[in-house]
């Protein structure tokens, strides 16, 4: 069961920073945790409720990063990582933290990864979850998946990638499609936060365009602080392997596996993820 914390604060909050208008949602009182959805094109819905636990003694801000979900749309070739890294930075400085945890799912843990690279001081604590340190990476058994299963819902919405989704609606439906992938039992997933989110194929498009070879190995490792990194046992989309590539550059980290989870761990076993990410706070602020 997840306790129900938006009765202790909940709002909604717009930060203007480097010229854009970024919304967030703000949950919870304590030390500040910062949430980067992935996507790109994705929004900070599917964080919810599932975090909510962590409120009780955390400040969780839930971001839609630049260009995504309710914040201000991207300008043409905008999309860039260092600048999200900043937006983050000017709303850090804004709420008054002197410091957060960065907790990066997906394609966020490469903001997040960014970010503790640019601004090591400022991170108490980096979570990358269901992440991988470059892009693209190689994903057979996903696609191995989706034609072993024959849903041909679900290979049509692959069929929409590969020919190239060219407008929020196109993307939204084809992310529903394929949505079943990316969790552990396909047949008996929970696809409804899919349905909350807003869609925004601009950042999708952009990524691709722009990032690909994209590689933090070599400059997250200015980070020496406490690392966790979260991984479903049963991530079909990020395969396990490469979330163990962050070890390479992160030797200090946690490497945790959460049973019975795909690339949403968080939605598919909140209660052990939020216990996991207790523990390592704990144990991190031990001398």
């Amino acid at each position: 069961m997840i306790s129900n914390t938006c009765l202790v604060y909940r709002k909604e909050m717009e930060f203007v920073v480097n010229g854009t208008r970024i919304f967030a949602e703000v949950l919870g009182d304590g030390p500040a945790i910062v949430c980067l959805h992935g996507g790109f094109g994705l929004d900070h819905s599917y964080f919810c409720p599932y975090l909510d636990d962590l409120a009780r003694d955390h400040l969780l801000v839930l971001v839609d990063l630049r260009g995504h979900g309710r914040s201000d749309p991207l300008a043409r070739n905008a999309f860039r990582i260092d600048a999200i890294v900043e937006d983050l930075e000017a709303i850090r400085g804004q709420l008054r933290q002197p410091h957060w945890t960065v907790l990066g799912h997906s394609g966020g843990g490469l903001i997040a990864a960014q970010y503790a690279a640019t601004h090591p001081a400022l991170v108490s604590h980096l979570c990358l979850v269901g992440s991988f340190p470059r892009f693209p990476f190689r994903a057979p058994g996903w696609l191995r998946l989706a034609r072993e299963l024959g849903d041909p819902e679900i290979l049509s919405g692959l069929k929409m990638f590969l020919d190239g989704v060219k407008s929020d609606d196109a993307y939204r439906d084809a992310c529903i499609k394929i949505a079943p992938l990316f969790f552990a039992d396909p047949k008996r997933a929970d696809c409804s936060p899919f349905d909350r989110i807003r869609y925004r194929v601009a950042p999708h498009q952009e990524a691709i365009a722009h990032y690909s070879g994209y590689d933090l190995r070599d400059p997250v490792a200015a980070y020496r602080g406490p690392v966790l990194i979260v991984h479903g046992t049963q991530d079909h989309r990020v395969p396990v392997g490469e979330g163990k590539k962050w070890l390479q550059c992160l030797p200090q980290a946690r490497w945790v596996k959460i049973d019975k989870a795909g690339h949403f761990p968080f939605i598919e076993q909140p209660v052990e993820f939020c216990r996991v990410l207790r523990r390592f706070f704990d144990r991190a602020s031990l001398p």
